[in-house]
C-alpha cells in the first residue's frame, strides 16, 4: 500500500489530500462518492452475462464474491423472437445478495413482453373469454401462454380499474335509463342492474346482485349517487314494479317515474296475437282485420299532448269492452293507471320516451362470452360488466368536450349580442368548469389505459446499451 507524506501538504497546496493510513478508512474514502445514491451499475457483457461492474458493496465496503449464476428466457415482442441471458450473482459476506434493478436490460420478474400482457387485457374487454385470449395469442404471436398467466394478467388490472370508476367523477344530468338483465354462475342466476345517463350517455358502474329486489336497486342508486353527487331527476324503466315503493322514499323522493313506450307496445302486440289466435312469441303479423286495434292502443303512446292521449284512451275502452277478454282488460287498467307515467314526457322534454340505450348496453354486456354461463363468482362477473364500462365511457368523452365547447362558443357570441340579457348569467362558469372537470376525468382514464392497456412501441437505441441503477 502507498502512502504519502502528509507534510509536504503544508508547503505544496496542489497537492492531492493525504490518505488515511488505516485500510478500511481508506477503502470508505474510495467508495465515497458512491455512498450518495447506493446503487449499482449493470452492464451487458459477452454472452449475454448481466454483470455487476463494482466489487465492493456499497452499504459496508466489504469485497463481493461470486454467487453464481440465474438463467432468464425471456420472450420478446411480435417477431422478435426468444433471447437467453445470465444474470451474474454477487454476494456481500456481511449484507447478504446483491439484488440490482436490471429491468432496462432484460425482464426482472416475468419472461413475457409487456406487450403480451396488454394485448390479453385488450381482448378481454372486448368480450373474449381467458381460453379464446389464449388459443388467439398462440395464433398471432406463435407463443403458447398457460391459461392461468392470462388470468394473472386480466387480475392485475381488476383493482385499480374498480378504484378508477368508483372514484371518478362523470358528468350526468340525472335523467336516467335503469334496467336490468340476468347471467348464470354455477347454474343459478344473478341479476346486473345497470343504468344509463340520458343527457351525455355516461353509464356509471353496474351492481351485481342474487337478487332482483328493492334493496339490490337501492344500493345501486347509492353507489351512482356517491362519487358524482347527483341528483336523480328521473327514471325511464320498464314495466317492473320491483322497486316501485322506492319513489316514496327518500332515495327517491323527487324522481320522476316514466315507463318505456316501447315496453308497452310490445305488451300491446303479444296481446291483440293471443286474441287473434296465434301464440304471443309469433313472427306471423297481426291480421288486417285487428290492426285497427292496434292501432288505436299505438294512439295512446304516439299521442303529442295528455289531452291527445286521454282521449285516446277513451277510444281504445270501446275497443276493449267490445272484445270482453280478461287478459286485454287488464292490459287496458295496467295502461290506464300509468298514463300519468306514460305521458311524462310531454311535460319535461328531457325525459326520453324509450329504454334504449340500457337495452343496447345490456345487449353489450351479454355479448362477453364470459357473461352467460362462464363465470365462476359474482366477482368475475362484476369484472366484466367495469371492464364494459369501462371502454363505453373512454369513448363517450371526447363527443362530450366537442358539444360543451360548441356550447360555450354560442354562449361567447350571445353574450357579445346581448351583453345585459340576465339568463346568460353564469353559464360561462358552469360551461368553464364542466370542461375541465371533465378533461380531469379523461386524463384519469387514459393514465389508466397507457398503465395497462396501450400496446408499447419499440425505440431505436442509439449508444451502447448500459445504464445506471
Amino acid at each position: 500500500m502507498k502512502i504519502k507524506q502528509s507534510t509536504l501538504n503544508n508547503f505544496f497546496d496542489f497537492l492531492p489530500a493525504a490518505r488515511p493510513l488505516r485500510l478500511d478508512k481508506a477503502l470508505e474514502w474510495e467508495l465515497q462518492p458512491k455512498f450518495s445514491h447506493g446503487r449499482y451499475t449493470v452492464n451487458l457483457k459477452g454472452r449475454n452475462t448481466i454483470e455487476i461492474e463494482e466489487r465492493h458493496c456499497k452499504k459496508c465496503g466489504n469485497l463481493l464474491y461470486h454467487n453464481g449464476y440465474n438463467p432468464k428466457q425471456p420472450v420478446l415482442d411480435r417477431t422478435l423472437g426468444k433471447r437467453y441471458y445470465r444474470v451474474h450473482r454477487k454476494r456481500c459476506p456481511r449484507c447478504g445478495e446483491i439484488k440490482p434493478n436490471y429491468s432496462v436490460l432484460a425482464p426482472t420478474h416475468g419472461h413475457y413482453h409487456e406487450n403480451f400482457k396488454r394485448k390479453a387485457r385488450q381482448h378481454y374487454i372486448n368480450g373474449q373469454s381467458i381460453s379464446w385470449i389464449k388459443t388467439t395469442l398462440e395464433v398471432d404471436l406463435e407463443v403458447p401462454i398457460p391459461y392461468t398467466t392470462i388470468v394473472n394478467w386480466v387480475l392485475n388490472m381488476e383493482k385499480p380499474l374498480k378504484n378508477l370508476l368508483s372514484t371518478t367523477w362523470l358528468p350526468l344530468s340525472g335523467y336516467l335509463h335503469h334496467d336490468e338483465t340476468f347471467a348464470s354462475i354455477a347454474g343459478q342466476e344473478q341479476y346486473v342492474i345497470t343504468s344509463i345517463d340520458s343527457g351525455t350517455g355516461f353509464a356509471p358502474r353496474s351492481t351485481v346482485s342474487s337478487r332482483n329486489t328493492k334493496r339490490a336497486h337501492r344500493e345501486h342508486f347509492n353507489r351512482i349517487k356517491r362519487p358524482n353527487k347527483l341528483v336523480i331527476k328521473a327514471i325511464i324503466a320498464d314495466g317492473t314494479k320491483t322497486y316501485e315503493s322506492l319513489f316514496n322514499t327518500r332515495y327517491l323522493k323527487f324522481a320522476i317515474r316514466t315507463q318505456c313506450l316501447m315496453h308497452f307496445k310490445w305488451r300491446s302486440s303479444k296481446k291483440l296475437k293471443k286474441y287473434a289466435g296465434l301464440g304471443e312469441t309469433s313472427i306471423k303479423p297481426l291480421p288486417k282485420k285487428l290492426r285497427s286495434f292496434r292501432k288505436a292502443f299505438y294512439d295512446v303512446f304516439d299521442s303529442n299532448n295528455e289531452t291527445s292521449a286521454y282521449v285516446a284512451l277513451e277510444r281504445l275502452r270501446c275497443f276493449v269492452e267490445k272484445a270482453n277478454k280478461k287478459y286485454l282488460t287488464t292490459l287496458f287498467e295496467d295502461i290506464e293507471s300509468r298514463i300519468p307515467q306514460i305521458t311524462a314526457w310531454q311535460r319535461d322534454l328531457r325525459i326520453p320516451k324509450t329504454n334504449n340505450k340500457c337495452e343496447n348496453f345490456n345487449q353489450y354486456l351479454q355479448r362477453h362470452l364470459s357473461f352467460k354461463g362462464r363465470c365462476r363468482n359474482q366477482k368475475a362477473l362484476g369484472r366484466i360488466c367495469d371492464c364494459r364500462t369501462y371502454k363505453h365511457n373512454r369513448s363517450r368523452f371526447n363527443s362530450y368536450l366537442d358539444k360543451i365547447r360548441r356550447l360555450r362558443v354560442e354562449y361567447e357570441h350571445n353574450a357579445a349580442v346581448k351583453p345585459f340579457d340576465n339568463t346568460l348569467k353564469g353559464c360561462g362558469t358552469w360551461l368553464f368548469h364542466e370542461c375541465r372537470r371533465t378533461l380531469a376525468s379523461l386524463e384519469k382514464y387514459e393514465m389508466f389505459w397507457a398503465e395497462y392497456l396501450e400496446i408499447v412501441r419499440r425505440k431505436k437505441q442509439t449508444g451502447p446499451f448500459k445504464h445506471d441503477h
